[in-house]
């Protein structure tokens, strides 16, 4: 089985990274720049995990807000 992860970041330089790393544990990983095309992915598909980096925490809390409620 293949866990899914998606990753919200802004920073292209970071995702690169951390997608190098969650492929090497074995994670298939889908990246998202923006908060709101990442709403929609997860209201239509399912992720074992989610990373949110934004250097705003007013985007990151409602980001992890709108993941709780689905």
């Amino acid at each position: 089985m293949i866990l899914q992860a998606l990753m919200v970041s802004e920073d292209e330089q970071t995702a690169e990274t951390l997608i190098h790393v969650l492929t090497q544990f074995g994670f298939a990983v889908t990246q998202s720049n923006a908060a709101d095309d990442a709403e929609i992915r997860l209201s239509e598909e399912h992720f074992d995990l989610l990373i949110v980096d934004f250097d705003d925490p007013n985007t990151a809390s409602a980001m992890l807000e709108s993941a709780r409620r689905l």
